[in-house]
């Protein structure tokens, strides 16, 4: 076995140093995660004329060497979703940075906003999302806008870069639903009484008669008695023949028997026609 020599002792010195440089470096890395910006809710869903509020959070930042500014760009969709502010969430308020209010284009669809630190000292840390920005949009029509942060940074409080990883997300957009009317119950009418006359009667001496339509004639007031009767009463109407010493007197009973004979006719007519009438009313 040849021996050691000093110049292979210095290698091997040299390469068991290296060695443990990287896993230092190695095990540094896993210990400091990429921080992460993201959208929470990662995706919304509103109806047309709806707000719409978002936030832009931030995790996975070590507390060395901490976050002590930011830049943050936001691009979407301007025909989908208007958006009305961007504000900061206040992670920075115990650091010394300079933050400026954020700047919008409806336009072009981009918005950003960012604090830059002014001294080295101690930054912001978190493990768990937190609220970094506070966005609020308006739905303007049906669709999807989505919702994209590339080029956003991260700076540490000695202003150094930190890396970041960048999540997207999404607005999807309805049209607000018709109304639809709901049938209500059909009420039906009740039916309308209507009022049928009785017929009216006219009251005769010694016996009631019904009113005459308009437009009856009647019976004859001789209907009904025999054609030989009817001649005789009428020759007598007109007169017997007149003859004789007595044919003054004779001549007067044949008148008085004819008026009398008359008034039989009149009322053996009016018994006739009501028969006649009960007759066509049955």
């Amino acid at each position: 076995m040849p021996p050691y020599t000093l110049r292979g002792m210095k290698k091997l010195a040299a390469t068991i140093s290296t060695v443990f440089a990287l896993a230092a470096v190695t095990f540094a890395a896993a210990q400091s995660p990429t921080a992460q910006l993201a959208f929470a809710p990662a995706s919304s869903s509103a109806t047309v004329g709806a707000s719409v509020a978002v936030d832009v959070t931030i995790a996975d930042v070590a507390a060395s060497p901490g976050l002590g500014g930011y830049a943050v760009d936001i691009a979407f969709n301007p025909a989908v979703v208007r958006m009305d502010s961007l504000t900061d969430a206040g992670v920075l308020a115990n650091s010394v940075a300079l933050c400026l209010p954020g700047q919008i284009n409806n336009t072009a669809g981009t918005a950003t906003i960012g604090c830059s630190p002014l001294f080295s000292l101690g930054g912001f840390s978190t493990m768990a999302p937190v609220a970094l920005l506070h966005a609020s949009f308006t739905a303007l029509a049906a669709g999807t806008s989505p919702l994209d942060l590339t080029g956003s940074t991260l700076q540490s409080p000695a202003n150094a870069a930190i890396a970041v990883g960048l999540s997207k997300g999404a607005i999807v957009v309805t049209a607000p639903q018709a109304a639809t009317a709901t049938p209500g119950r059909s009420s039906t009418p009740a039916p309308t009484a209507t009022a049928t006359p009785s017929p009216s009667a006219t009251a005769t001496s010694g016996a009631a008669t019904e009113a005459a339509t308009p437009g009856d004639t009647g019976a004859s007031p001789t209907a009904g008695l025999p054609q030989s009767v009817v001649e005789t009463v009428v020759a007598s109407a007109l007169g017997a023949p007149n003859t004789g010493t007595g044919g003054g007197s004779h001549g007067m009973a044949w008148a008085l028997a004819a008026a009398v004979t008359a008034i039989a006719l009149a009322l053996a007519g009016g018994v006739a026609f009501l028969r006649g009438r009960r007759g066509r009313a049955t």
